[in-house]
This record gives structure tokens, sequence and C-alpha cells, in this order.
């Protein structure tokens, strides 16, 4: 018993992938992914009241004193305070090496609000993403799979 298959297209499909830019193919997807992980960052939690959970006392005195001593008030203001830096929108994606992207800030506190290493409770309990709790939820939601899948179509057309 013989079998025979006609495949039609396949040195169309074969031509197209042979001009394929892998590289940048690469990095389109490494940005994407990139700026997913940023929306997730730059997303501000919702308001929340209530004591805040210092870690110390000597950190409670701290904070109060540099307020002071800057002359402002001593409740804090979100994005409209004198010395907020504006994490959210601080954070961006850039290019790295051939294909690969990083995300990133230049807020000098938004360890202290976003890594997982050295988040304050404060922030931990209004409901900062962690960096590491960014990642995980861009793994897990399927996007990855989506932005691929997409760019490839696009870069085949």
């Amino acid at each position: 018993m013989s079998f025979t298959m006609r495949v039609d297209g396949l040195e169309e499909a074969q031509r197209r992938l042979a001009k394929l830019d892998l590289s940048r193919l690469l990095q389109t997807i490494a940005m994407a992914v990139g700026e997913l992980i940023r929306e997730k960052l730059a997303t501000y939690p919702p308001r929340r009241s209530g004591p805040v959970p210092w870690v110390s006392e000597r950190q409670r005195r701290f904070y109060y004193g540099m307020r002071r001593r800057a002359g402002l008030p001593l409740a804090y203001t979100r994005q409209s305070d004198p010395m907020s830096q504006r994490l959210g929108p601080s954070w961006t994606v850039a290019r790295t090496g051939s294909h690969g992207a990083v995300v990133a800030t230049k807020v000098t506190y938004a360890p202290y609000v976003q890594s997982a290493e050295r988040q304050q409770p404060m922030h931990r309990q209004t409901g900062w993403v962690t960096d590491v709790e960014a990642v995980d939820a861009v793994a897990r939601s399927g996007d990855i799979g989506r932005v691929a899948r997409e760019a490839i179509e696009n870069a085949l057309r």
C-alpha cells in the first residue's frame, strides 16, 4: 500500500522563512513582552487607608523627620507630593543586545516599593506589585505565546 500527500505552498513558506530576520523577530518579541511587564509594574494599586505598617519606630521617625526638614506636609499625597518621583509612569522598556529587552526605572525609591527582595511592608499592604509578581503574571497569562505568534505571523507577511 502506498500513500501520497501533496502540500501546497511549501515552497512559498520556505522562501518566506529564509528571508526571516530572526534577530529582529526576537527583539520584537522581547520588547513586546517587556511592555506587558511594564504595564503590570506601572499600575498604581487602589488607594487604601489605615495605619502604616512601619518596620520600626526608627523608620517612622526618619520618614516624618525627613518630611519636616524638607518643609513638606506630614501626609503623603500620591503623584502630587513634592517628594514623589512618579513611580508608575517612570517604568520604561529598552533594548538590550541584539535580541533582548530590559524593564527599568530611575526612581530612587523603586526597590523599596516594587522589588521582591526589598519591598517594605507598607507597600506590600497597599498592594504594590513586585518585579517578580509582574513577570510571573505575564508568564501565566498566555500573552507571551500570543505576542510571539503575532510577531511571527507579521514577519512572514
